[in-house]
């Protein structure tokens, strides 16, 4: 949202004044500017971070504008050629606007943020589409197009972070942050395309909330986490979270005998995967000279219990199949958990 106002503040500035140093300006504080909205994690639009944040970007566009109007000079100094060298006939120029582009690229490229793969290019784009304006500006003057130059730049960098916007809100609506897996909505619509063969199955985590009160909600993300990364690997098996500790198997082209081998190497895998529970005491910091502790870690399993169900019969229907699974679930914890349990 914040480089989107930036750069709807900068096309404007860009658009409407005549001021020469403004290009340059721009060429020197925008790239960095976008580098570091993207790897500041956004937190909403009213909040007292969001409002700093705001104040922060307002301070900045006010001293480039006071600078432009005031001593242009130093901001035209910023052209000024830092390095300038001719290398086996390649003249190469380094001023402080291409400085400040490349450590814009350096820190979406290499600063771990946890945002998408697509959000991150669109940064990427944008900020190499800024950077390049002063050349795009040469250019459509040199073709007696000088209007279009600034209309390229920031429309183009306009295009880039919108497009990742969509990509990232249809990953938000369809992924899981959490585990990573496709989400229900995803699942409603995958089950829209289903043929008439296929297997479904519900999947629930055995005593999980006994669990998470005992060791508390961290080390449940862990399980979920665990439990999710064994399913994605699962051959013929679409993972999705269904919700909570419940998630869904969808075999496509596949029958009951076939799924339920499958299942079953699932169920035995979870269960003998231990995850390490750090104890309460643990210091935070490494310490110089590390001494092994007795309880100092404590390994924990947790189990699955599975209920699955094909395309047959009365069950025309994907939800239908979906239900008759979720009841075959149930009769898998009515006879003692940790079991696979086909529906009638």
């Amino acid at each position: 949202m914040y480089s989107q106002l930036v750069l709807a503040a900068t096309f404007f500035l860009i658009k409407y004044s005549n001021n020469h140093c403004l290009l340059h300006a721009v060429g020197l504080v925008l790239p960095p500017t976008l580098a570091v909205l993207f790897l500041v994690k956004e937190v909403g639009l009213i909040s007292t971070k969001s409002l700093l944040r705001l104040a922060v970007l307002a301070g900045i566009a006010a001293v480039i504008i006071l600078l432009c109007l005031y001593e242009p000079r130093l901001i035209i100094l910023s052209a000024t050629p830092l390095i300038e060298k001719t290398i086996h006939d390649v003249h190469i120029v380094l001023t402080w606007g291409i400085l400040s582009w490349l450590v814009a690229i350096v820190l979406i490229l290499f600063v771990p943020s946890g945002e998408a793969t697509s959000l991150k290019l669109s940064f990427l784009g944008a900020i190499i589409l800024t950077g390049l304006q002063p050349t795009l500006k040469d250019w459509f003057v040199a073709a007696h197009y000088s209007n279009l130059a600034d209309s390229v730049a920031v429309g183009g960098s306009s295009i880039f972070m919108i497009v990742g916007l969509v990509q990232l809100s249809y990953s938000m609506a369809y992924k899981d942050p959490l585990t990573g897996l496709p989400a229900r909505r995803a699942l409603d619509e995958a089950m829209e395309r289903l043929s008439s063969n296929y297997v479904m199955a519900m999947l629930d985590v055995d005593h999980f909330k006994r669990f998470n009160d005992r060791f508390g909600h961290e080390v449940g993300d862990q399980v979920l986490k665990m439990v999710a990364s064994r399913m994605a690997r699962v051959g013929k098996g679409k993972a999705y979270r269904y919700g909570g500790e419940e998630f869904t198997l969808v075999f496509q082209g596949c029958n009951m005998d076939t799924a339920r081998e499958y299942l079953e190497r699932l169920r035995i895998d979870i269960q003998e995967s231990k995850l390490t529970i750090r104890s309460k005491k643990r210091p935070k910091k490494k310490p110089d000279k590390p001494t092994r502790q007795k309880g100092n870690a404590k390994q924990v399993s947790v189990t699955v219990s599975i209920g699955f169900a094909d395309f047959k019969g009365r069950r025309k229907m994907p939800e239908m199949v979906l239900k008759a699974a979720d009841k075959a679930l149930y009769q898998a914890k009515k006879k003692g958990r940790n079991k696979v349990v086909p529906a009638k």
